[in-house]
């Protein structure tokens, strides 16, 4: 008996739910320009998109503040130790990046090309440059002529490639010296402590390559790999100067989970992967970042489900 009347509330709950949901239909069909409503035949839903312009995109630390870029396009600061919201900036243009810093300021890349300096902890802002197209990464020379770095994009598609597609020519422009060197469309950058810009890209088919430019001379070099870097999420560098690529794939045949080393002159060594060295406490899923420790030889690495500290040399995990 109880059961039979569990069906017929459960029943009329949802015919009552269809209803309401039917008259809304109705009435925002009725609402649309040139629409009249004349039943359920008639009847459709326009697609939405959600879009939280709170959710942060990325973040920076400096000094005692935690600085992040929400989608947005604003630009919000937290105190470090109580990550309670202590400021924020709405430009008229979004801020599109956010850079390097000097424990009282960052470099932030607003949406029409123009570069500025951003004052802690009033969030202040004052031009310092621009370019030519969308702002895509900032960065800071550590040595010879110093300066900004700055990677944009043109603000038009254009024909790529050889099979007659189009896209984002994407430009580096070294703002000391006033050179622009061309780059592939890139999916990450990473600036090393002996002004080397390590950038991985597409090719043609949704291949991944790793190149190497010496910012000093413009060189290119790319860097080879037995795997054609399937996965390739980044590159990092430890404390003792090893310039790590990291990444993973769930495509069949693919290494799970990898770290590789890699040289200047072109050269890549598998140094870790998964299936092919499990270790305790080691992620078999794809490493999405590596951390340097502070003071230490090892790193933190992060995952896509685990977080773990990995020496220098990939033999010791300890999950975090």
């Amino acid at each position: 008996m109880s059961l039979g009347g569990g069906l017929v509330l459960v029943g009329g709950a949802f015919l009552l739910s269809y209803r309401l949901i039917e008259s809304r239909w109705q009435g925002v069909v009725s609402e649309l320009p040139g629409r009249t409503t004349r039943g359920a035949e008639n009847v459709f839903l326009r697609p939405e998109e959600h879009f939280d312009r709170n959710a942060i995109s990325d973040s920076l630390l400096v000094g005692d503040r935690l600085i992040g870029l929400t989608r947005g396009g604003a630009l919000v600061s937290f105190d470090r130790s109580t990550l309670a919201p202590v400021g924020e900036r709405v430009a008229r243009r979004k801020f599109v990046c956010i850079g390097p810093n000097d424990q009282t300021s960052i470099i932030a890349g607003l949406s029409n090309g123009t570069i500025v300096k951003v004052m802690l902890p009033d969030l202040a802002v004052t031009k310092v440059d621009e370019v030519s197209g969308r702002p895509e990464w900032v960065g800071q020379r550590r040595m010879g002529e110093g300066g900004l770095l700055v990677v944009y994009s043109n603000p038009q598609r254009v024909p790529v490639g050889s099979l007659g597609s189009r896209g984002y020519l994407h430009k580096l422009k070294d703002v000391a010296s006033g050179r622009e060197h061309a780059l592939d469309a890139p999916t990450s950058l990473f600036l090393d402590s002996k002004d080397r810009l390590w950038v991985t890209s597409m090719r043609e088919g949704g291949a991944v390559k790793l190149q190497v430019m010496s910012l000093p001379s413009g060189t290119v070099q790319e860097i080879a790999s037995k795997n054609a870097w399937a996965g390739l999420q980044g590159v990092t560098e430890l404390a003792d100067g090893q310039i790590w690529a990291f990444g993973g794939t769930s495509r069949p045949g693919g290494l799970a989970s990898f770290i590789a080393t890699v040289d200047v002159a072109g050269q890549s060594s598998l140094l870790w992967s998964v299936p092919g060295n499990r270790v305790s406490g080691a992620p078999d899923s794809p490493l999405v970042r590596i951390v340097p420790v502070p003071g230490r030889s090892g790193a933190v690495a992060i995952s896509t489900l685990d977080v773990a500290e990995v020496d220098a040399q990939a033999r010791t995990w300890r999950g975090m």
